[in-house]
């Protein structure tokens, strides 16, 4: 059984303003490239599946990686 999470509240972007989703946008560009985009998944169960391992490749090589 899946929990409900309320849903987000809105809040507005700062023109101008990098530092608000600074972290997220190099995140989301990699999970694209590395993930969403190389292949066309056959169902969202295979999706799901490759992107849990995809985040523990990130975790725990990616950012090792660029830390040094």
């Amino acid at each position: 059984m899946h929990r409900s999470l309320p849903p987000p509240e809105d809040s507005p972007a700062l023109a101008g303003e990098p530092p608000c989703n600074g972290c997220a946008e190099p995140f989301i560009r990699t999970l694209k490239e590395q993930c969403l985009w190389v292949k066309l998944y056959d169902d969202l169960e295979e999706l799901r599946h490759a992107v849990i391992e995809f985040l523990e490749r990130y975790n725990s090589q990616w950012l090792i990686a660029t830390a040094t």
